[in-house]
């Protein structure tokens, strides 16, 4: 069965605190489970729509191996063409974790990552940064692994929402509610700052 939830309110922070990175998880009595076979959808917000320079981070405890699963993702309008995202944060068939913006436009998407596989039944903190659009900053456990050129500016504003543990295409797609790349395992303190930290 193919489920996909969408939340009143969101079920993680948003925040705009100094620092993003802490040695071990957050201590709380609450996570996201997903077992890969449906994703949540928060609800669209204009403080969702990211500027030139911003931070994302979510800690991430995978409990199996999938292939493309997806952490963290923003659609564009038609996700069957060239960009079919405004930003994905996903994990690759070998357990590393890429992440990927576009502008808009084919041919603009930039992308950088982990380069290694993250392990599978160990918390993780994931953090990516964009620099003005300039260079996008990958942060595996706060260490920075993976730098790369940006696309050169801010991910498109729509008004698809984001989703978290698996891909949700907007109405005007091929595939719309849940539609594939399901994460299994658990995330916590997603969250993004409109600002590079």
């Amino acid at each position: 069965m193919t489920r996909m939830y969408r939340v009143s309110a969101l079920p993680m922070a948003i925040l705009a605190a100094a620092s993003m990175y802490a040695a071990a998880p957050p201590d709380q009595a609450w996570q996201l489970r997903f077992d890969g076979q449906f994703a949540i959808q928060l609800p669209v917000a204009t403080a969702l729509n990211l500027g030139s320079s911003y931070t994302m981070q979510v800690w991430v405890y995978p409990e199996r191996q999938v292939t493309y699963g997806t952490l963290i993702r923003k659609a564009m309008d038609v996700t069957d063409i060239d960009p079919s995202i405004a930003f994905v944060l996903q994990l690759s068939p070998t357990n590393a974790a890429n992440y990927s913006q576009s502008l808009g436009t084919a041919g603009s998407a930039r992308g950088t990552g982990s380069g290694s596989p993250i392990p599978v039944n160990a918390w993780t903190h994931l953090a990516v940064t964009s620099e003005a659009g300039s260079f996008l900053n990958f942060y595996v456990n706060g260490v920075r692994v993976g730098r790369s050129p940006g696309p050169g500016g801010a991910p498109p504003a729509n008004n698809n929402p984001i989703s978290l543990g698996g891909d949700i295409g907007p109405a005007t797609s091929k595939c719309t509610g849940f539609c594939f790349n399901g994460f299994a395992g658990f995330l916590r303190q997603f969250a993004v700052w409109g600002r590079t930290l």
